[in-house]
Order: structure tokens, then C-alpha cells, then sequence
């Protein structure tokens, strides 16, 4: 019966001192300085973007001082594509490393894609039974050796 109420501290403790963070969102900040202009986006997505997603609506978008309407992140193909009244503006050949979390640069294109995180995660129902269960064993351990002396 010992063992069983120090399994469920054991339990307990590992619940509360391992929380699990994980990212939330990222953010993609998108900026193209040419002697011409500049052409800027800022994007959140829930996920990391590894395949070609076309057609996202950023937060915000500028195309060489004209508002951008969706934009289009290629890692696959290695392209970046805004899409605005003004027309549409392709960036291409991309490396594959352009689109990995980090401040990545690539001649007059720069990208910095940053994993916004929970920084205070919420136990879960089953971490606070663990939790209850060892705080249980330990006060029926000390109840236990009150009685025996």
C-alpha cells in the first residue's frame, strides 16, 4: 500500500513539472526593399506553412505603395506571389531555407518568420487528477505513521 501512495506523488509531480508548450501561430513578416519601392506583408497562420498555400488574406500588405489583397506562400516552388488591384507581384526561386522560423534573407528579400507560443499552459483535467491522487497518498502516509506511534 506504501509503494501505491508513492506512485501517485510520483504521478503527481511529473503532471506539474512537465507542462508541454507548443506554437500556437506564426507570424510571417515579409519585406522586399528595391531602389523602385518596397513590397511588405505581415501574416499569421496557424501552422507552419510547408506546402503551397495560395490565396491568404494577410494582415497587412503593401505592393510598392498600392494595398495587396491575398498573398501566396510557395515553399514547395520557391515563390511568393501578392495579389492586388495593381496587378500581381511574383517573387521566385526562393530557396527552401527562405521559409524556414528564423530571419532569413535572400539578396533584397527578407522574411522573418517567428512561432508565437502560450506562454502559460493550462493543466489538463487529467494532470490534476494525477496531481489530487498524489497529494492524497502523501496525507495518507503521514496519517499512517501518526497512527503507528
Amino acid at each position: 500500500m506504501r509503494f501505491l501512495s508513492w506512485l501517485g506523488c510520483l504521478a503527481g509531480a511529473a503532471a506539474i513539472a512537465a507542462p508541454q508548450a507548443h506554437a500556437d501561430s506564426f507570424t510571417y513578416n515579409y519585406l522586399d526593399a528595391v531602389p523602385g519601392g518596397t513590397t511588405s506583408f505581415t501574416d499569421v497562420s496557424p501552422s507552419l506553412i510547408t506546402t503551397d498555400e495560395s490565396d491568404l488574406t494577410p494582415l497587412s500588405c503593401s505592393e510598392f505603395g498600392a494595398s495587396c489583397d491575398s498573398i501566396s506562400i510557395l515553399p514547395v516552388s520557391g515563390d511568393i506571389i501578392l495579389t492586388g488591384p495593381e496587378g500581381t507581384l511574383e517573387i521566385v526561386e526562393l530557396p527552401p531555407s527562405f521559409f524556414q522560423v528564423g530571419s532569413n534573407n535572400w539578396f533584397v528579400n527578407s522574411m522573418t518568420i517567428t512561432e508565437n507560443s502560450d506562454t502559460s499552459p493550462v493543466p489538463e483535467p487529467s494532470s490534476l487528477a494525477l496531481l489530487g491522487t498524489g497529494v492524497l497518498g502523501v496525507a495518507e502516509t503521514i496519517r499512517r505513521r501518526h497512527r503507528i506511534v
